[in-house]
């Protein structure tokens, strides 16, 4: 199966018995492992139409351990070896879930949205050929290979590339793209974060709007350019960054700022960028809360 319920819509008399409009759920890979609520979420909110989930325990922990089948030490083993917490991204501790996603319909809901729902299950985690399940970026190192799979060969094919200029922000799609020889990742991946004013990087999850923010990496311009989809109250205009400070000295092309900046709960180093273009300013103006925009140190990532 493509996903694994939880609660009174697995049981076969379902409907003879008074349900609400949700369900809880996790996606299943083709190994039987579990792709994580966060993972999940995360694309549901790159989709085309953006789908919102909510993830976690959903402020009921006692049910949520009942319903993955987790022991008491096994809770309390997420918590102190894990450091799982209520509200973050580790969905996944030695294998298993610590929680699940859970969709709702209400009276405005509509058939299209479900079909949303289905339709992005479907592109995402369902392969064509046998209705086994995959997902786009299958790197959980916490689930252990599958010999059977990795005994096979079978020929890797490459078609679709995405980059993620600025962590959280839509992705930008490239026919191809060039690997930066000194980390070995793609070139300005998650090169750029938006921080807010206490040095935290900012999450999608907390901060949905983020989606809708497009960077887009221009190598032969050397910039880096985002737009935002106008709306009612605010219309933007593109912001161009360029990519490249030619002299330390040069104040007006980035303010040479360094900041501890927190990914997770670690500090990193990072550089404040595009000062002179007010990129502060325009961030904060859409999302509507106070953040700048800051760029990694090559020698801390």
């Amino acid at each position: 199966p493509a996903i694994k319920l939880y609660g009174k819509w697995t049981q076969n008399d379902s409907r003879s018995v008074p349900i609400g409009p949700t369900v809880a759920f996790n996606v299943i890979r083709h190994d039987n492992s579990v792709v994580g609520y966060s993972e999940v979420t995360k694309l549901a909110s790159l989709n085309h139409p953006p789908l919102q989930f909510r993830s976690g325990c959903f402020c009921n922990p006692g049910a949520c351990q009942t319903a993955l089948g987790l022991t008491d030490d096994e809770v309390y083993d997420n918590y102190v070896q894990g450091g799982h917490v209520c509200g973050d991204d580790n969905d996944i501790v030695n294998g298993r879930p610590t929680g699940a996603i859970r969709v709702s319909f209400g009276k405005d809901s509509l058939w299209e949205d479900l079909d949303a729902l289905v339709t992005f299950l479907q592109n995402y985690f369902v392969t064509n050929h046998d209705n086994s399940i995959t997902t786009a970026t299958d790197t959980n190192t916490n689930n252990p290979p599958n010999p059977k799979l990795s005994s096979q060969t079978c020929p890797i094919t490459i078609t679709e590339l995405y980059i993620f200029p600025i962590k959280s922000c839509a992705p930008q799609r490239v026919p191809r793209w060039t690997i930066d020889a000194t980390s070995g990742k793609l070139s300005f991946d998650r090169e750029f974060a938006l921080v807010d004013a206490d040095g935290t990087v900012l999450r999608l999850q907390q901060y949905p709007a983020m989606g809708r923010i497009t960077p887009r990496i221009d190598l032969i311009q050397r910039q880096l350019i985002v737009t935002v989809p106008p709306s009612a109250n605010l219309t933007l205009p593109p912001l161009i960054l360029p990519l490249d400070c030619h002299n330390d000295n040069d104040v007006d092309v980035v303010e040479r700022t360094t900041n501890h900046v927190k990914v997770c709960g670690n500090k990193c180093g990072g550089i404040t960028w595009g000062a002179a273009q007010n990129a502060a300013d325009w961030f904060t103006s859409y999302l509507r809360v106070e953040c700048y925009l800051a760029r990694f140190r090559s020698r801390d990532r």
